[in-house]
């Protein structure tokens, strides 16, 4: 950037148009994420680059509202989607309807996710979520987002309404998914990592000539903090779908009321649960994790323990 441009970026950065601060070493998980915190560092620079440029040059800033029969999602730009509706799950945990234009969709493919950007306290903030609704839903789509009382984008999300613009691009996302490519699908997920694990399931439910068998292995603090409990409900009612509930809180196991034939496990989905769960099917399965950092860490090292290959293994 020549001085007169940078001159006129420090005057807009006064008036809101922060520059996206890098992520510090530790914010890197070291797993080989795709896009790493980094990768979207680096197109958020760009991004701002470009805004800039339109703005100092004199060009109105391209319109990012979604226009009817334009693609929705933009990777290198953002979109602006409204709030719909506001529904809370969980104690700390909301659903948030986003609109999109009449009978479009957002045109992801199974496991793929969206990044989302906010101003928190003068900085711009980046983070990622997967929809939990179906990627051929039209018209809409479904955010599951925790709320964490000292998040930088928590107290983003915490100021929606409904009516409020959300800037949004993507998709992004390396999974691929073949129906029937593999005889039986292990879901490893805690807490919110339970989102990317909701679209390749609906994918593969709603696929009739999909025999699929889906074992979903979900770890969470209490059975009151169990995310989507309605669709796993639902999803339960499928002859090639079962779910275990691993609640390594619980706080008074005797007296909670679980529904009929629900499978509980009370403690942490360790090695001795999933070599009980998967031993005897390790050699035709395929194994999707997701959840926090040390979650994950722990679920590869049990699984490749279990001898599953390193190629039938993927973290969202």
């Amino acid at each position: 950037m020549d001085g007169n441009f940078m001159n006129n970026v420090i005057d807009l950065e006064d008036n809101g148009l922060m520059k996206p601060v890098k992520p510090s070493d530790g914010d890197c998980c070291g797993q080989g994420c795709i896009p790493c915190v980094f990768d979207i560092y680096e197109q958020e620079l760009k991004i701002w680059e470009e805004e800039c440029r339109q703005i100092v040059s004199g060009r109105d800033s391209e319109n990012s509202e979604v226009i009817e029969g334009s693609p929705v999602l933009k990777q290198m730009e953002y979109s602006v989607f409204v709030v719909q509706s506001i529904k809370q799950e969980t104690m700390d945990s909301y659903r948030f309807r986003i609109s999109l234009p009449p009978g479009a969709t957002l045109g992801m493919v199974l496991g793929q996710h969206l990044v989302i950007r906010g101003m928190v306290g003068g900085e711009l903030v980046t983070r990622q979520y997967t929809p939990v609704t179906n990627v051929n839903q039209k018209s809409y789509f479904d955010l599951l987002i925790k709320v964490y009382p000292k998040g930088k984008m928590s107290r983003y999300v915490n100021t929606w309404q409904v009516g409020t613009k959300v800037e949004i691009r993507g998709p992004y996302g390396n999974f691929t998914y073949r129906a029937n490519q593999h005889r039986r699908l292990f879901m490893l997920a805690a807490g919110t990592g339970i989102t990317p694990m909701a679209q390749v399931v609906q994918g593969i439910l709603d696929n009739p000539d999909d025999e699929t068998f889906i074992h979903l292995l979900y770890s969470c603090v209490t059975y009151s903090s169990i995310l989507l409990k309605p669709e796993i409900d639902e999803w339960a009612k499928f002859w090639n779908f079962s779910v275990l509930f691993c609640l390594s809180h619980e706080q008074d196991a005797g007296n909670c009321k679980y529904k009929y034939r629900e499978r509980i496990h009370h403690g942490r989905l360790d090695f001795p649960s999933l070599q009980k769960e998967m031993g005897q099917f390790v050699e035709h399965c395929f194994v999707l994790i997701c959840g926090t950092q040390s979650f994950e860490e722990d679920m590869i090292r049990h699984v490749t323990n279990l001898k599953v290959p390193k190629s039938n293994i993927f973290k969202f």
